[in-house]
């Protein structure tokens, strides 16, 4: 069996180099109702609680829940998708 440490560098960079692409899927027309009924639904059930966001990316849904939450740490391995 592989170790699954030996696969995070090479995920790093699979991730790196798409981060400019990953908002391009917040913009697709047929998701636009979906999305909306997200981004206010995800606040709603996360409304005062503390919040750990793992591999958050580049932050879309933090700007949602951080107003909503008491508290959020947002984390994500790779820095290019946190820039």
């Amino acid at each position: 069996m592989n170790d699954p440490r030996s696969t995070t560098p090479h995920l790093e960079k699979y991730y790196s180099k798409r981060a400019a692409e990953y908002e391009q899927v917040y913009e697709k027309p047929e998701r636009q109702r979906e999305l909306e009924w997200l981004r206010r639904r995800i606040p709603e059930i996360l409304r005062g609680r503390r919040v750990l966001e793992v591999a958050c990316g580049t932050g879309y849904w933090t700007q949602y829940i951080a107003p909503a939450a008491h508290h959020i740490y947002a984390g994500d391995i790779n820095e290019a998708v946190l820039e």
